[in-house]
C-alpha cells in the first residue's frame, strides 16, 4: 500500500501486514504431520512416538523453533541489492593505449567545427578517419608508426591523445558506470528477533540486533509446531534428523527414540489397532490417540481377537474384558465366571452353582452378594421370581416394592422416610453409620418415639414423657409411614408368621436370598433365605445408645448378622417396646424381645385394611 508505505500478504483467508522485508516471505509452513483420512502417515514428519538426531550439542531448542504468527515460518533468504558507480572523464583522458577502439573523440578543426576522429589499425598501418560536420569524410593511413610493435604503438596513442587535446577534445565527457550486485539478511532489528536466515552456506538467527551463528537444533526445528508433547518431526533442513517436541520446545530425539520412529514410519495408525514394526517385525505397536505407542504384553496377546463391548475373550496368556472399545484383563472373578462385569451389565447378578456363590455387578466389580456389603443396591437382593406391587409415598415421591401374603399387604423393603418439616423428632433418627447413602439399602433407622409419631400425635403427647411410662395411643398408628399405611402391632407380626408356616420357619421363607453369609472353611455359618414371598429381610442391624463414664454414645452394630423390627407395642415398664428379630444363623424368628425405646431400629410398614 503505497500511500501508507506498507506492504501486506495474503495467507489466503485475509491479508496481514508483511514481515518488513523487501521481498515478502512465504508464510507456508512446512508440516511437522501430515496425515491421510485413515490415519496413515504422508510424510515423515508423520507424529510418531520416536525421533532421532545427529546433534546433540544442544538439548532443547529455544522459542526460535516454535511457530509464531508475528514473523515467517521459513527461513530467509538474503537479499539481492544492486549498486552502479559511474565516473565522467574528458574523451582524451578516456582513451586507451592498448584499445584502439577508445581513440575516438570529437574536437574542433580549423574552422572551429566539431570533426569526429575516430582511429582503426589494419594490419601494421593506423587509419585515421575524419568526419567532418558537413558529413563528409576522410580516412588517412599512417604507416609510419608499425602498430604491430609496442614502441610504434606508443608514438600512435601518444600523437592521438595529442591531437584530441589542441583541439579541445577533452571538453567532451565520457560517462562509464560500473555495477556491483550484493547480496544480504535484512537488518537484524526487534522486530526480526528469533528470526533464522541463510547466509551464504551457513544459517544465522537475529539475536540482539545481531545476526549471529544459529545452532543446528534452531535452524532445523525453525517453522515446526510444538504445541504437543511427544510430537515427533523431521528436521526442517536435513530431513534425516529427528526432533521430539516436550515441554513447549524440541529436543534432539535419543537413539531408542530414533529406532521407534524408524521402526513405524509409515505404518497406517488406526486407534485400537496393533501393528508389527517396519524394520524389527519381532516388535509390536498400539495406534493410541492417532500416535503409535509400544504394544503391552497383553495388547500383543489380544492381536486379532474382536473386542465385542462387554464380552470375555480369550488369548494365549490372559483372558480379556472389552469394554469401551479396548481390551482390558478380565480379574479373578470375570475369569472365574467367564462374564465380564462393565456398564453394560451393571446390575445384573450370576449364580456359580458349582461354589455356592451369587454376584453381584456394581461399578465394574463383580460382588459376592453372598455376604453383606452396603455397596450392594437392595434391587440386587430383590427376589427376581417375584411379581411385586408399587406403592410411591406422596411426601417425598420415593417408590417402594410392596408384597401381598395372606389378607396383609406388606412393604417388601425398609422405610426411608425423612422430613424435618413433619418429624419433629427428626433428632432420633439416623442412617447406618450416618452415612445417607446406606439409607438407600436398608432404610432409615428410627427410636421408637420417632417410629410412632406423626404431626398428630407429636401436638398430643409427650414422647420424651413416655419414656418413663406407658403411652395412650390408638390402637392403629400411622407413625413414621405413609398415608393409608401404619406401623404393624405384635399381633399383626404373629398373623404374617403363621401364614407363612409358623415362628420356626419364618425366618427362612422371608430372609433374602442373598446377604446373611454361607459356609465357609473357616467355620463361618450363615443361612441365607429362599425368600419365596418376596419380602426380603435384610441383616441391615441396628443402633444401640451405650453409657460410660464419658457420658452417652450411639453404637451402630450387628450388620451383616440380625435385624430388629420396631412393633407399636408396648413392653409394661413404658421404656421398652416389643420387637421381632431374625438372626443369620437362625430360620425362626425371635418375637417378644423388648428392647429400650431410644434404640434406634428400621421400619417395615403394612397397608390399612380396606
Amino acid at each position: 500500500m503505497t500511500e501508507l508505505e506498507e506492504n501486506y500478504e495474503c495467507d489466503g483467508e485475509k491479508w496481514f501486514k508483511s514481515y518488513d522485508q523487501t521481498k515478502p516471505s512465504s508464510t507456508s509452513t512446512k508440516s511437522s504431520s501430515s496425515k491421510k483420512s485413515d490415519g496413515s502417515s504422508d510424510s515423515k514428519t508423520a507424529d510418531k512416538e520416536g525421533s532421532s538426531g545427529n546433534d546433540k550439542e544442544e538439548a532443547t531448542s529455544s522459542s526460535s523453533a516454535k511457530s509464531s504468527s508475528s514473523r515467517p515460518t521459513e527461513i530467509l533468504e538474503p537479499e539481492i541489492t544492486v549498486n552502479e558507480t559511474c565516473t565522467e572523464v574528458g574523451a582524451c583522458d578516456a582513451m586507451v593505449k592498448t584499445d584502439v577502439s577508445t581513440w575516438h573523440f570529437v574536437r574542433k578543426d580549423d574552422f572551429g567545427d566539431d570533426a569526429e576522429y575516430t582511429y582503426t589499425v589494419d594490419g601494421k598501418d593506423l587509419i585515421v578517419t575524419i568526419k567532418s560536420a558537413d558529413g563528409s569524410t576522410d580516412s588517412k593511413t599512417y604507416s609510419m608508426y608499425n602498430m604491430e610493435s609496442e614502441a610504434g604503438v606508443e608514438m600512435a596513442f601518444n600523437a592521438a591523445k595529442s591531437t584530441c587535446k589542441n583541439g579541445g577534445g577533452n571538453d567532451n565527457k565520457i560517462k562509464s558506470c560500473v555495477k556491483d550486485t550484493v547480496k544480504a539478511l535484512p537488518e537484524c532489528k526487534a522486530s526480526r528477533e528469533g528470526f533464522i536466515g541463510k547466509k551464504d552456506s551457513s544459517y544465522v538467527i537475529c539475536r540482539s540486533g545481531s545476526w549471529i551463528k544459529a545452532s543446528v537444533l534452531e535452524y532445523d526445528t525453525y517453522g515446526l509446531e510444538c504445541f504437543d508433547d511427544g510430537r515427533v518431526v523431521t528436521g526442517n533442513v536435513v530431513d534425516s534428523n529427528i526432533y521430539v517436541c516436550e515441554k513447549g520446545a524440541f529436543r534432539v530425539a535419543s537413539e531408542k527414540e530414533v529406532e521407534f520412529y524408524n521402526d513405524t514410519y509409515g505404518l497406517t495408525c488406526v486407534d485400537g489397532r496393533i501393528v508389527t514394526g517396519a524394520v524389527n517385525p519381532t516388535n509390536k505397536y498400539m495406534c493410541e490417540s492417532g500416535r503409535f505407542r509400544t504394544a503391552t504384553e497383553w495388547e500383543k496377546d489380544t492381536e486379532g481377537l474382536d473386542c465385542i463391548e462387554g464380552e470375555i475373550a480369550k488369548g494365549e496368556k490372559e483372558t480379556y474384558v472389552c469394554e469401551s472399545g479396548k481390551f482390558r484383563i478380565a480379574n479373578t472373578v470375570e475369569t472365574l465366571l467367564n462374564k465380564a462385569c462393565t456398564v453394560k451389565n451393571e446390575g445384573e447378578t450370576v449364580i456359580d452353582s458349582s461354589y455356592y456363590f451369587t454376584y453381584f455387578c456394581n461399578e465394574g466389580t463383580w460382588r459376592d452378594i453372598m455376604l453383606w456389603e452396603w455397596d450392594v443396591t437392595k434391587e440386587a437382593r430383590f427376589n427376581k421370581e417375584i411379581d411385586y406391587g408399587v406403592m410411591t409415598d406422596n411426601r417425598d415421591n420415593k417408590v417402594y416394592k410392596t408384597v401381598k401374603i395372606g389378607s396383609q399387604i406388606w412393604m417388601a423393603e425398609n422405610l426411608n422416610y425423612y422430613d424435618r418439616a413433619t418429624m419433629p423428632l427428626d433428632e432420633m433418627t439416623s442412617c447406618f453409620n450416618d452415612i445417607d447413602e446406606n439409607c438407600d439399602v436398608g432404610g432409615r433407622l428410627y427410636d421408637w418415639a420417632a417410629a410412632v409419631d406423626s404431626v398428630t400425635l407429636a401436638k398430643t403427647i409427650d414422647f420424651n414423657a413416655c419414656k418413663g411410662t406407658m403411652c395412650k395411643l390408638p390402637s392403629k398408628i400411622q407413625g413414621a409411614c405413609p398415608n393409608n399405611w401404619h406401623l404393624p402391632d405384635t399381633s399383626e407380626w404373629k398373623t404374617l408368621f403363621n401364614t407363612v408356616g409358623g415362628l420356626s420357619t419364618a425366618g427362612k421363607v422371608l430372609k433374602s436370598l442373598t446377604g446373611w453369609g454361607r459356609s465357609t472353611a473357616d467355620g463361618h455359618y450363615g443361612l441365607n433365605g429362599t425368600d419365596v414371598y418376596g419380602f426380603s429381610v435384610l441383616p441391615t442391624g441396628y443402633v444401640e445408645q451405650w453409657g460410660g463414664s464419658k457420658g452417652h454414645y450411639w453404637k451402630y452394630e450387628y450388620e451383616s448378622t440380625q435385624v430388629l423390627f420396631w412393633s407399636t407395642t408396648q413392653y409394661g415398664n413404658g421404656v421398652t417396646a416389643f420387637t421381632v428379630g431374625f438372626h443369620r444363623n437362625s430360620d425362626a424368628v425371635l418375637i417378644g424381645n423388648h428392647v429400650k425405646m431410644w434404640f434406634r431400629l428400621p421400619v417395615r410398614c403394612i397397608k390399612d385394611s380396606e
